[in-house]
This record gives structure tokens, C-alpha cells and sequence, in this order.
């Protein structure tokens, strides 16, 4: 969470900012991302016990090129980030957003529940509303006017 705020009524509003549309895809993983990476791994783990037979053939490389792309592997397992889809993170706040440079965060590729702010904003594009609350609220920062 970048910045969090609290507005009218007590409403605490919690913006993501993201730079890029490679920083936007970091946090947008879901729980079927990590499924999928665990079942490459288990798979990757049979090639290696199988390269690692006596008398298995293969180019002499592909034990060390097998045994790089499990490290990889382990790595973008360690890191993955699910943060936007985790069930957990909406009890933090009323309102969720995301601030990127237009295009940076299609809107067809928003999670649920998250609006989208323009780096520029002037408008809301989607959501962001959590626990039932109405939406229409506006509050003001830096001089931007959001409208949720």
C-alpha cells in the first residue's frame, strides 16, 4: 500500500501506485498463477530425477540448464505477489485503487473490487468500493479532484 488516507465520514481510501504496466502485472496474480507455477515446478522436479538417472542420455548441458530454470523457478515462487486477489488485504480499507499511467492497468485486467486512477486523475474508472459502501464520495488531494 502507497498511500492510505482517511476521508469524509472516516472512509479510509488506500491507493496503489504503479509505474508501469510490468509493475501493475507484479501484484496481479492469483491464486491459479501460483497453482500453475507449482505444478511447473513438480513437473521441472521429475525431469531433473530423470536426468539424474545413471545412464539417462541427454546434451551435456541440460542437467545445468534443468537445475537454472528450477532455480528460477524457485525465486519467482518466493516473490510472486497475489496482493490485489488476496482475501486478506480489503480489511485494511473502505476504498481501493490503483494510480497508473494510462494504459499501465487495463481496465479489463483491474481485480475486483479496485478502481482505476489515471496518473492524472480526474475520473474513476471501475470500483474500488469494499464493504458495501455507497459509492459517489469525492475527496481532494494535491489539488486533484477523485471521484469515486
Amino acid at each position: 500500500m502507497d498511500v492510505a488516507a482517511v476521508g469524509p465520514g472516516n472512509r479510509v481510501y488506500v491507493v496503489e501506485v504503479k509505474s508501469s504496466r510490468a509493475d501493475f502485472a507484479r501484484d496481479n496474480h492469483t491464486d491459479a498463477d501460483v497453482a500453475r507455477l507449482r505444478k511447473r515446478a513438480a513437473a521441472l522436479s521429475r525431469r531433473i530425477a530423470l536426468a539424474e538417472t545413471p545412464g539417462y542420455c541427454s546434451r551435456n548441458d541440460d542437467r545445468e540448464r534443468l537445475a537454472r530454470e528450477r532455480e528460477r523457478l524457485r525465486e519467482r515462487l518466493a516473490t510472486i505477489s497475489t496482493k490485489f486477489h488476496d482475501p486478506r488485504f480489503p480489511v485494511a480499507a473502505d476504498y481501493y485503487y490503483i494510480m497508473a499511467p494510462t494504459g499501465a492497468a487495463p481496465t479489463e485486467m483491474l481485480p475486483p473490487q479496485w478502481g482505476l486512477l489515471d496518473a492524472a486523475p480526474s475520473e474513476v474508472v471501475g470500483g474500488g468500493v469494499i464493504s458495501g459502501l455507497e459509492r459517489g464520495a469525492a475527496f481532494g488531494v494535491c489539488g486533484a479532484s477523485w471521484i469515486g
